[in-house]
């Protein structure tokens, strides 16, 4: 806690309050009424409280249990606390990042992503499994969720112009392809011309892509068609093979991100620097589909590797969820959403 020697002294003399030396015999010290003592921290609760708000995540809004454990998250990575010395206030601090008050349950900002095991030493075991048992199932669904193919009636009826009863196979499954509907609907609702990308959708669904597409107030006379490459990141990572991104190079080809169920929640990107639009993100991944060997290891280290098994791995959206990946923190949790890196993986390109 450290040494509070000269504001203990500085203390006491504002209170005029006398310092007697230990060699004083014990019954005269007693007589003298010494008060001997210790600085002691605590909690600024008020601080605390009023700096703080509840712990809002579903899962444990939800939860039987959370009136009984009440948990709040404190605006700042590092906690109040005052140090005390004979009722008096001594001097302030912070640290750490979990504490107990009054039967509340405080966390820091940056740990709020791992509750429950950030307050770890402080629910009970059996408890915090419980909470984290109700977490790893709401994310199961939450994720599932993000697998979920809605179409609205304009998308619906897209399908039905430009397949009829023959929808190829998988169409439903595949997100990359279901964006390319999604798409269609949104740069036309946004003055593209997309009636020939529409005819062509037959043959450029291989790679999920529409051509051409030409842009608002323009003529097919003296506009260059768009290629507009159409992905799905509704898990919040988007996945590019490296043939794409040279592609998208091209100042004539733009990428359609998906990042929910609506044809509107997207980014319509026109330029590399525009997909890359992740300021927090402190590491660039990749991932290499590649044997474990030293050789393979090698090649890739000196870049003789296939670059068609390369994939670039970028972050889209708000989501915390990947955060420890692609951000410096102090340390990764147990539960770190690493396991979850292939959601959002596209299939075709």
């Amino acid at each position: 806690m450290g040494c509070f020697k000269n504001e203990i002294l500085k203390l006491l003399f504002n209170n005029s309050k006398q310092i007697i030396d230990d060699v004083i015999p014990l019954k005269h010290r007693t007589e003298l009424k010494i008060i001997n003592t210790s600085p002691v921290k605590r909690p600024d609760e008020s601080k605390l409280l009023q700096n703080s708000s509840p712990f809002n995540e579903p899962f444990y809004i939800e939860w039987s249990e959370k009136d009984f454990y009440k948990i709040r998250v404190y605006n700042e990575n590092l906690l109040p606390y005052n140090i005390y010395y004979n009722d008096h206030i001594l001097n302030t601090l912070t640290e750490g990042n979990k504490e107990k008050v009054n039967e509340v349950f405080y966390i820091s900002a940056d740990e709020e992503n791992y509750i429950p095991y950030s307050l770890k030493g402080l629910l009970p075991d059996s408890i915090r499994y419980q909470l984290n048992e109700r977490k790893e199932e709401y994310e199961k669904k939450k994720n599932q969720a993000n697998y979920a193919i809605e179409y609205s009636e304009l998308e619906q009826q897209a399908l039905i112009r430009l397949f009829g009863d023959e929808i190829p196979r998988g169409y439903h499954k595949d997100l990359n392809l279901v964006s390319m509907i999604k798409a269609l609907i949104y740069l036309n609702d946004q003055g593209y011309d997309v009636n020939d990308a529409e005819a062509n959708i037959h043959f450029t669904q291989k790679s999920a892509q529409l051509f051409p597409v030409y842009p608002p107030g323009g003529s097919k006379a003296t506009s260059n068609g768009i290629t507009v490459k159409c992905r799905s990141a509704k898990t919040g990572l988007l996945y590019l093979l490296a043939s794409t991104w040279k592609e998208l190079a091209d100042s004539n080809t733009y990428l359609y991100i998906l990042t929910g169920n609506k044809n509107s929640d997207c980014r319509l990107c026109k330029t590399r620097s525009e997909i890359l639009d992740d300021k927090k993100a402190d590491y660039q991944i990749f991932r290499i589909e590649a044997s474990s060997n030293p050789d393979t290891i090698d090649s890739i280290l000196d870049g003789k590797f296939d670059k068609s098994e390369i994939r670039l791995i970028i972050r889209v959206g708000e989501s915390n969820a990947y955060k420890s990946i692609f951000e410096k923190i102090r340390r990764k949790e147990e539960n770190d959403d690493s396991r979850n890196i292939n959601l959002g993986d596209e299939t075709i390109d």
